[in-house]
């Protein structure tokens, strides 16, 4: 049993013992917070120390007290291996992955079972033996070798921390340097008493005072703790955040004075937070003082204000008032965000101009529309609604990116329209004919803009997609009844625009003509459609059918005018064609994807 002698001698010891066990406690309740897990270890660890020594302290024998004080040594390793990982986190968001990690086990394990097994090498401590003192026993030894070796390593590790403290305290912003400045005299505490203790300088009756020295430390940080609200800001990694976005942020203390201005908001300003710190919102933003007194009087707003700039243009912010609540629910603050909103503004009324522009096209343009159609409306009731349909879409706004595209279409299907209801009132089939190419030729163009128009693709266009529909328009006007067994074998063949309209056309007339002509006794047949990039980007297209043939003769002559077109797109395009009449007829266009069209199509002067 302790007498009381003994028990007042290890009540410093029990005190420090306790205030460290609170502030771990303390900062494990905060570990969501980056740092305070490592700090709460890092106190942990001091505990575990401080609870060695005094068991070291109290035991009566030589055997009890070097097991005590080998369990002490690990400690010192671990304790400021933990503060370095602690300093990291708290100054630079660092997070250890498996990679650090290894490569800390890498050299603490080593160090930790080198100063745990001092009894098996005996290059810490020599020359060890009991002292009887009051009121404890003491035991003493002198220092080896590996007794520098670990408490120099110790103190490097802990060093290196302490300077990158400092760096911290020096950049930090004036709410965030005294919680590092806190953090860093409470580390510094225990490291000069474990510093005296190294150089045997013996301070009143202890001999060892790291656990004083400790408790104390502890004291300092557990002020820091209710001061600073420690672990609840996280100073240089809340700094980095706030410095990298491009809105203003400036906080208010309780008694609205500013204490915190990140990078954009001395941007927009023009000056350094030193120059404006302690000073109210009218001080920095004068001309202002409406605006700041309607702030003043609510506790969360959001509003738009206008300003003029150092340089004379005028600017718009957007301005949200947020509160800052501590842990017990009181008000300590204010947080205002300016989002400058200037350019948002600007392009806003530039669409809204280009709205009223096309507005006004759309109007002018549906006016006109509507003069050309007025005769025809009193004639066929079913034109009058047809162009009541063109007048409500090209009355309808749409995005600017669609515009061009979806008057091209509209266009297009007036012209189709007006084709359809002209034939309708021609007397015979023949005359009704070429109305009719001219319709589907028509529909092959104006087919490209209707799938840029719902893919969004206004660059390219997939060939093979465009097969599939531009068929069924096709076996649908020439012959329902003929059942064909198209193929389409493309690897991602896609086009441009400006090749993609006449390579349509071209298409359109060679399907159209197989449907035609390649199976005029015939229930069924097969047309088939190629295409494929070469090593030179160059694309082939090869159109063939299984039918009955081509007549060469009207092939060499090429006096018809669906024959003529094709020739001249493929001459236009740059390309090559050919055309084998060996089994049915196979037509083959072989063009250079990469270039792009030098002159539109023109149509020739002959026509069928």
């Amino acid at each position: 049993m302790l007498n009381t002698s003994q028990i007042l001698y290890l009540s410093p010891f029990l005190i420090s013992l306790l205030i460290m066990v609170w502030t771990g406690a303390f900062a494990w309740k905060r570990r969501k917070v980056s740092g305070a897990t490592e700090f709460s270890l890092f106190i942990g660890v001091q505990v575990l120390w401080c609870l060695g020594f005094m068991l070291e302290l109290t035991s009566t024998t030589l055997e009890w007290k070097l097991f005590w004080d080998d369990v002490q040594w690990p400690f010192t390793v671990l304790s400021a291996t933990i503060f370095g990982l602690f300093i990291l986190r708290y100054t630079r968001g660092f997070k250890l992955n498996k990679k650090y990690l290894g490569f800390l086990l890498a050299l603490v394990i080593p160090l930790v079972i080198y100063s745990a097994t001092d009894q098996l090498h005996h290059t810490i401590r020599g020359n060890i033996h009991l002292e009887e003192a009051q009121p404890f026993s003491a035991m003493t030894y002198e220092y080896s070798w590996g007794f520098y070796l670990v408490s120099i390593s110790s103190f490097i590790v802990t060093t290196v921390g302490i300077i990158i403290l400092i760096i911290s305290i020096f950049k930090g912003q004036r709410e965030f340097y005294k919680q590092s400045l806190t953090i860093l005299i409470g580390v510094m505490i225990p490291l000069i008493g474990s510093l005296l203790t190294l150089l045997d300088v013996v301070l009143y009756t202890y001999r060892d005072t790291s656990p004083i020295s400790f408790a104390l430390g502890g004291v300092v940080v557990l002020w820091g703790l209710i001061k600073y609200s420690l672990f609840d800001i996280v100073p240089v990694a809340m700094r980095t955040v706030l410095d990298t976005i491009d809105d203003a942020v400036f906080v208010f203390d309780g008694q609205r004075r500013i204490v915190f201005m990140n990078q954009a908001g001395g941007k927009a300003l023009r000056v350094e937070l030193k120059d404006v710190l302690g000073k109210t919102a009218k001080d920095i933003f004068p001309g202002h003082d409406a605006d700041v007194d309607y702030f003043r009087s609510v506790e969360q707003a959001e509003q738009e204000i206008e300003t003029i700039n150092p340089d004379g243009v005028k600017q718009q912010y957007m301005v949200k008032l947020l509160p800052l609540f501590s842990d017990s629910k009181q008000n300590i603050g204010r947080v205002v965000v300016l989002n400058n909103i200037t350019r948002f503004k600007q392009l806003n009324q530039k669409l809204q101009k280009h709205n009223e522009q096309t507005n006004l096209l759309v109007e002018k343009r549906t006016a006109e529309l509507k003069q050309r159609n007025q005769d025809l409306l009193d004639e066929v009731e079913l034109r009058k609604e047809a162009e009541e349909k063109i007048a409500a879409n090209l009355e309808e706004k749409t995005a600017m990116v669609h515009e061009i595209n979806h008057r091209v279409r509209n266009n297009m299907a007036i012209i189709m329209s007006l084709l359809n209801m002209q034939s309708r009132y021609l007397d015979s089939s023949s005359a009704a004919k070429p109305i009719m190419e001219i319709h589907n030729r028509i529909y092959s163009m104006s087919l490209i803009h209707t799938m840029m128009y719902h893919t969004g693709d206004f660059k390219h266009v997939s060939i093979q997609d465009y097969l599939h529909r531009l068929y069924s328009h096709i076996i649908h006007q020439k012959r329902t009844g003929l059942k064909l067994d198209f193929k389409v074998e493309m690897n991602q063949v896609t086009l441009p625009i400006e090749k993609a309209i006449p390579v349509g056309l071209i298409l359109n007339e060679v399907i159209s003509n197989a449907i035609l002509h390649a199976f005029p006794k015939l229930e069924s047949g097969e047309i088939s459609v190629k295409g494929e990039y070469d090593e030179q980007g160059c694309v082939t297209f090869t159109i063939s059918d299984n039918g009955v043939g081509f007549d060469k003769t009207i092939l060499d002559k090429a006096d018809t005018f669906g024959l003529k077109m094709v020739h001249l797109l493929a001459e236009q395009l740059e390309g090559v064609l050919s055309f084998n009449l060996d089994k049915g007829t196979q037509v083959e266009i072989h063009l250079n994807a990469t270039r792009t069209l030098p002159e539109p199509f023109e149509q020739p002067e002959d026509q069928d």
